[in-house]
């Protein structure tokens, strides 16, 4: 029997339902078998205690001194009681702040014994291969598998060169999952009616087409090659924010240029070959036609988000499983005394989902700034009359208005200076669900002064909820983290935090004024899960793809394909950057410092606004920062974007449908 004969037969067999049925079965028994065998192995190797912790998190009622080191003992070397009870007061403190911080540990350490990862990574597997089963592709995909792992297993054991291995598996295991998911879209697309049709020829074609193609290999072979890029020598935490970083944001980018550019080039270049004839003389409205292409170009960037996102997820917690820096193995401290300070970094403040909050605004009293603006008015008029804006040297209601505006600016600039040896409080507000929790509260903050040195090191002193001082060095211009216990919250879910530009105990004054800039003073506490918190991420990206999907089909029905290209890109870029914007303009003056209107820079600022807030929703979703920072992408944020991208959707789409109606598409031009 030749091997064409021998191959033919092997795809009767794949091809066959009895095969089928039992590839299915072995399939769940060893899906199943890799779940019970992983929770034995890590039950025996869990039985022994958690080790106990040796150093406690900082929190407003546990940092104290040495007993004796206030008062010291009497002359004849025996305790007071008044030093007796302060030296117990002080043992009860640091006792409880022990306990709290092995709780800490403790629900840390339960991540190490949750099975949902790896559970999750073997359902993908076993879902992707049920579905290659069924396309009657099982025989063929383990055949590549194989030749795959006979290639990249020597390579890695005994070639040293486990990067290329790696990136071999990575490319095999991608294609694979990729090709499988866009068969899986074309059966799900195989409904009758036009508008599934439509779509299912879009997914033919995205295959066949050369510049998606072109985006298709790009993204899979950067996936594959991004886990070799990381420095094995940087600390874990370090290691998983670049790879979440650049794995979700260089596929989203990658995927969206794909999907912009597909989504004209479908329907600009069926127009201009003439194929939509085919198409529109059949009983195929215009609404119809463009639903079908925005349903198969949002398919196809399903299928890419989906590939990209489980193969950030399952190396995110390839990762998370291997030994931080200062461990001898995942979960295990060197000296096996607690957890080490990259883990428990990682855990509480990257592989999580934490709310934030920022610091409450002062309080204005309105009385005096009307009376500093009266003030500021009359100093400008005695210096240029032409200050004012009506006859008689009068003021109008919009100038004095913007006028406390910049008064109770600059009250808030200076309410968030500090000069040297000097101290402020601020106020965060609304921590009430963080009382009670195991994991701690984590104050960020970030200082300014001057130039910000990168030499330079100041040394601040904050108290929390009026504890004991706490002294950190701080470097200039980088944020930096306090791990507080959760005693430090109110009964009315407030923290008081007050901060000293100076190293109080020792009494030393750092030699500049420091300043927090809107955003650098933050107070959080975790409320989710990163695995929840990654599908709400990779369902807002993909939400995102498809409203920029129907831009790019908006955009093609009226224009060629350069112009419309030109369009689409132009919206895309304009929706990525208006957060950005919004906050640009925050610093942007448009006026000198004579305080005369520079017109040119008064039409950018105002047309920067309208394009910020015309995607401003868009903007604040941010679904890549806030994963990278172990932020919490709430459901109501989710449903909110969802809410206005999906309005937006349906108005680009009510658009497209009312002027590729009045297109003439079956004009003859001669040639």
């Amino acid at each position: 029997m030749s091997m064409r004969d021998q191959l033919a037969r092997l795809d009767r067999v794949q091809e066959s339902r009895l095969f089928k049925l039992i590839a299915t079965g072995v399939i769940i028994l060893a899906a199943l078998g890799g779940m019970l065998s992983y929770a034995l192995v890590k039950h025996s190797a869990e039985e022994r205690p958690a080790p106990p912790v040796t150093a406690s998190v900082s929190g407003g009622q546990t940092a104290a001194e040495a007993p004796g080191a206030a008062g010291g003992a009497a002359a004849d070397g025996t305790e007071t009681q008044a030093e007796a009870a302060r030296r117990a007061a002080m043992e009860a403190q640091e006792k409880s702040a022990l306990e709290a911080t092995q709780r800490a540990v403790d629900d840390i350490l339960s991540a190490r014994r949750s099975l949902a990862g790896v559970n999750a990574g073997i359902a993908i597997a076993a879902g992707l291969a049920i579905g290659v089963v069924w396309l009657g592709l099982g025989l063929t995909y383990l055949g590549l598998l194989v030749a795959a792992g006979a290639v990249a297993y020597p390579l890695g054991a005994w070639a040293g060169m486990p990067g290329m291995a790696r990136f071999i598996a990575g490319t095999v295991v991608l294609t694979a999952a990729f090709t499988t998911l866009m068969q899986l879209l074309r059966l799900g697309l195989s409904a009758p009616g036009p508008v599934m049709s439509v779509a299912k020829n879009v997914l033919t074609e995205a295959v066949r087409m050369k510049v998606s193609l072109v985006f298709i290999m790009l993204l899979i072979l950067g996936l594959a090659v991004l886990p070799g890029t990381l420095n094995e020598a940087a600390p874990l935490r370090y290691r998983v924010q670049s790879f979440l970083q650049y794995g979700t944001a260089g596929a989203y980018w990658i995927i969206a240029i794909l999907t912009v550019t597909f989504s004209v080039a479908t329907v600009a270049f069926e127009q201009r070959d003439r194929t939509i004839w085919q198409t529109m003389t059949k009983p195929v409205s215009s609404w119809q036609y463009i639903l079908g292409k925005w349903i198969g170009v949002s398919a196809l960037a399903a299928a890419l988000i989906g590939v990209s996102a489980a193969g950030v997820f399952l190396f995110t917690e390839y990762l998370r499983s291997g030994p931080a820096l200062g461990e001898t193995s995942a979960y295990v401290a060197e000296g096996e005394e607690g957890i080490s300070e990259d883990r428990f970094l990682l855990e509480t403040q990257v592989l999580t989902a934490r709310v934030v909050y920022e610091n409450s605004p002062p309080e204005m009293d309105m009385e005096q700034v009307a009376l500093n603006v009266n003030q500021r008015i009359e100093s400008e008029l005695q210096v240029n009359p032409e200050f004012a804006d009506l006859p008689n040297g009068q003021i109008s209601e919009s100038k004095r208005a913007k006028l406390a505006v910049e008064v109770m600016k600059g009250f808030e600039q200076t309410y968030r200076a500090i000069g040297p040896g000097e101290s402020r409080r601020y106020f965060f507000d609304g921590l009430g669900p963080a009382r009670g929790q195991t994991r701690p509260v984590v104050f960020r903050y970030r200082i300014d002064s001057g130039s910000n040195r990168p030499d330079q090191v100041f040394k601040l002193t904050f108290s929390f909820s009026g504890g004991a001082p706490v002294v950190r060095e701080s470097v200039l211009g980088q944020y930096q983290n306090i791990e507080l216990l959760t005693d430090v919250v109110d009964d009315k879910g407030s923290v008081t935090v007050l901060v000293a530009n100076a190293d109080v105990p020792r009494g030393i004054q750092n030699p500049e004024t420091i300043s927090f800039q809107p955003g650098s003073l933050q107070m959080s506490y975790s409320a989710g899960d990163f695995r929840w918190n990654f599908l709400r991420v990779a369902a807002v990206l993909w939400v995102k793809l498809a409203l920029m999907a129907m831009v790019g089909i908006f955009a093609a029905t009226f224009a060629s394909f350069p112009v419309a290209c030109l369009l689409a890109f132009g919206v895309f870029l304009c929706a990525e950057s208006s957060d950005f914007l919004l906050k640009a303009l925050e610093n942007y003056s448009t006026e000198d410092i004579d305080r005369t209107v520079i017109w040119h820079k008064v039409i950018i600022a105002n047309i920067a606004t309208l394009i910020g807030n015309v995607f401003k929703v868009y903007g604040e979703l941010n679904p890549v920062d806030r994963l990278v920072d172990g932020r919490l992408m709430p459901w109501g944020s989710v449903a909110k974007g969802l809410a206005v991208l999906a309005l937006g959707s349906g108005l680009f789409f009510a658009a497209a449908g009312v002027i590729f109606r009045r297109r003439e598409l079956a004009t003859y031009s001669g040639k």
